[in-house]
């Protein structure tokens, strides 16, 4: 009777820790993602507690369907992938064969509570979608990879951020190498190869300056952004790469060779722009060492090297433009502005063997400019005579308003006897013999067509 006594005992204290321990098995795991707010099991964060097959998958397919109507952005180390959707396939089947798995009870185990669980979504594996991610250099495909299926095995929204990968093995040979001065009124260049050292182009992958500066696009001034894009567009020269977009700063610069410059703006209306074509992601490294900035590019395998030519097409002279100036001194010359050759240019490389034109650039002459004193220009002019007085309305020769002299048409009186007569015709045939009537109102009678010149000479046809 004893013995019966205790083992009854030693079942029900049994029973009892059972039932205390049995509530930590409803813990969800740690890979489950389902809202707080959940009382019940859930599959990738819908409850579906109660609901039977066919409408547990019903429930399952409409939101799938409402989920791949959302886009998925992969993004990280400055690239962005759109993943395709349609790549991920679900397996609803599967999850809800799973699901009813847990969820069934034994039949022992009927005194215990419902079991609560957090499941995610089966996925089919498909590895386009890891084409998809290798096409990214800086990337981790393997890591990264897991990250989407975990997001959408738990139909999650928003951004994937993508795993960087070790990129220290793109380093084994250097393709293209630049190192230039920076020049003195370029601010910001260490800045700007801070943010732009490391990145990876992938094969077929278009670089973009303004792009890969992103939001930093206005760290440095103009002429910082110009020369960086100008000693990066020296390196992609060196190398089997497209050139998509390239602006010249159609001035002679100081730093590189006239047509190997770049000019860029912070807006984004010029960018420099090139294609990977390459087999193999390419590493860009920028460094600023003692004042030169240098620019280097690394892939895993030996290329070809690539020959580049500038041909200076023509040397056009610059013109001198004189102006002139009050304030100078009679005879002083003074340069306002010094005069520069300007240049027609063209750029060749050659790839494989093959020669192509990659650009051609015009540099407008810088005119001289020479200032000189106006007064050495000032001479003394004529005083100017009474337009009236040299008009002549009735066409017989002489002007209409006559002089002093002239009054009444009476001729300049001949100087007295001893003097020159300065307006006396040097013909003596012209005034010989030519005798001038005076009518009764003291008028002269002149002969048929005859008229005074302006010498005050008779004329006679």
């Amino acid at each position: 009777m004893r013995m019966k006594t205790k083992l009854i005992l030693f079942a029900f204290i049994a029973g009892l820790l059972m039932y205390i321990i049995s509530p930590l098995t409803n813990i969800p795991t740690e890979n489950a993602y389902a809202d707080q707010e959940n009382t019940g099991s859930t599959i990738a964060g819908i409850e579906v507690d109660g609901l039977e097959r066919d409408e547990l998958k019903k429930t399952l397919t409409k939101a799938i369907d409402q989920w791949l109507n959302k886009p998925m952005i992969v993004s990280g180390n400055d690239s962005s992938l759109n993943i395709d959707k349609i790549n991920i396939q679900f397996d609803i089947d599967g999850t809800i064969s799973l699901y009813e798995s847990k969820a069934k009870q034994k039949w022992y185990a009927f005194w215990k509570d419902e079991k609560i669980f957090h499941l995610p979504l089966e996925i089919v594996l498909n590895e386009s979608v890891k084409e998809e991610l290798a096409t990214i250099a800086g990337w981790d495909t393997e890591e990264t990879y897991a990250k989407i299926l975990h997001h959408a095995a738990y139909l999650k929204t928003g951004e994937v951020e993508a795993v960087a990968g070790d990129t220290s093995i793109l380093e084994a040979n250097r393709i293209a190498l630049a190192i230039e001065e920076i020049p003195e009124t370029a601010f910001g260049t260490y800045d700007i190869a801070a943010i732009l050292n490391d990145r990876v182009i992938g094969p077929g992958e278009t670089f973009s300056f303004i792009q890969a500066l992103g939001e930093n696009n206005e760290i440095g001034n103009t002429e910082a952004l110009q020369f960086i894009a100008s000693v990066i567009y020296q390196t992609a020269l060196q190398i089997n790469s497209e050139i998509v977009e390239r602006h010249s700063q159609h001035e002679i610069p100081v730093y590189l060779e006239p047509g190997i410059e770049a000019a860029v703006t912070s807006s984004g209306d010029k960018d420099l722009k090139f294609i990977n074509r390459l087999a193999t992601p390419i590493k860009l490294k920028l460094s600023v060492e003692a004042q030169q900035l240098k620019v280097e590019m690394y892939t895993t395998q030996q290329e070809e090297p690539v020959a580049t030519r500038v041909v200076r097409d023509e040397e056009i002279k610059p013109r001198t433009i004189i102006r002139y100036s009050n304030e100078l001194a009679v005879g002083q010359v003074k340069e306002v502005q010094k005069g520069k050759q300007g240049l027609r240019v063209s750029v060749y490389r050659a790839i494989d063997g093959v020669e192509e034109l990659v650009s051609r650039d015009y540099y407008p002459p810088v005119n001289r400019v020479l200032l000189e004193s106006a007064r050495q220009l000032q001479t003394q002019q004529p005083a100017e005579s009474d337009p009236d007085l040299q008009m002549d309305l009735d066409g017989d020769g002489l002007a209409d308003v006559e002089s002093k002299d002239d009054e009444k048409n009476v001729p300049v009186k001949q100087e007295e006897e001893g003097t020159e007569n300065n307006n006396k015709d040097e013909n003596p045939k012209k005034n010989q013999d030519k005798e001038v009537k005076i009518d009764e109102d003291g008028n002269p009678i002149l002969p048929p067509g005859s008229y005074y010149d302006k010498g005050g000479n008779l004329i006679t046809p």
